[in-house]
């Protein structure tokens, strides 16, 4: 795990474009990013103490009626009050336990959750981890590179990595293992999607 320097915390402005943000100072230790699980517990149990972690998170949640999920009776939705989807309660239906279903930084709340009051079985457990510097993306290649020469699978997706306008992405490892690593440029995904390019795009998102 490569540690951010005291240059890469420096905490320059947030960039946003179509809901998706650049975290404002790296993480300093991995977060969760989602989290599903199935959860062996009454729903109307499990849906209260969500509500509750959720509020003492400062997310001011409330519950709603997402759209029909096969397999499945109901579909409560915890949402913020801007009416985004906090996370998924399915329950019901030809299962006999419900399934939550979480994404995005507030994944941590629901995690801690279930680890603390319920007996759950996890399906998805993302974890996140953002570094910035001028040669951190290098640095991160040649990591991967040792994996690789040491059997690992390597693929890319996008770019070359000698493309400076493009974001790259490295998968390292196998979906169908336990554990599965993706490293992205986040600041290129989010500069292509504002349409800069060269000299337009600030360090801020090329680093």
């Amino acid at each position: 795990m490569i540690e951010p320097t005291a240059s890469e915390t420096v905490e320059p402005p947030p960039y946003s474009n179509r809901g998706v943000t650049l975290r404002t100072k790296p993480t300093n230790q991995p977060i969760f990013d989602a989290c599903n699980a199935t959860v062996y517990a009454n729903p109307t149990l499990l849906i209260g103490r969500l509500l509750e972690a959720l509020t003492d998170a400062g997310h001011e949640p409330s519950v709603g009626s997402g759209p029909p999920v096969q397999f499945y009776a109901q579909n409560a939705l915890l949402l913020a009050p801007s009416g985004h989807r906090l996370l998924s309660v399915r329950s019901g239906g030809q299962n006999a336990h419900p399934f939550v279903e979480c994404k995005g930084a507030h994944s941590g709340v629901v995690a801690d959750t279930l680890r603390r009051f319920f007996d759950h079985a996890p399906a998805r457990l993302d974890s996140a981890h953002d570094l910035r510097g001028p040669t951190v993306w290098e640095e991160l290649c040649r990591l991967c590179d040792k994996f690789e020469a040491e059997g690992v699978t390597l693929n890319h997706a996008g770019a070359s990595r000698e493309n400076r306008d493009r974001g790259t992405t490295i998968y390292l490892g196998s979906r169908h293992s336990q554990c599965y690593v993706r490293v992205y440029q986040k600041g290129l995904q989010i500069a292509e999607e504002m349409g800069l390019t060269g000299d337009s795009i600030p360090d801020e998102l090329r680093h």
